[in-house]
């Protein structure tokens, strides 16, 4: 939708998923809504221009593009964000003395 909440679902159902701490799934939710949102914003404030320009190459942006780039938006986020949990859970590990 325009808002980019179907795209935090999609990025909520994901961090939930993933095995970490619920500081760690907040700090996920947080920054991931933040990132999907200023994508989105980029991509009303560009469909905005591309509407002013050409019909029909706002007509594809809007309905495939931008649907493809947000959920891409999403993806990137939620890898990095996995990256990040795995660090960190390694690093508590080993000062906690469980790393093999």
């Amino acid at each position: 939708g325009c808002n980019g909440i179907e795209a935090a679902i999609v990025l909520i159902a994901g961090v939930l998923a993933f095995p970490a701490t619920w500081t760690q799934k907040a700090w996920g939710f947080a920054i991931g809504f933040g990132a999907i949102q200023v994508a989105n914003l980029l991509r009303i404030i560009s469909l905005y221009y591309l509407g002013q320009w050409n019909l029909p190459v706002f007509e594809f942006a809007h309905l495939y593009l931008w649907q493809a780039l947000i959920m891409l938006d999403v993806l990137v986020v939620w890898l990095l964000w996995i990256r990040w949990t795995a660090r960190k859970t390694a690093e508590q590990e080993e000062v906690s003395g469980h790393a093999n």
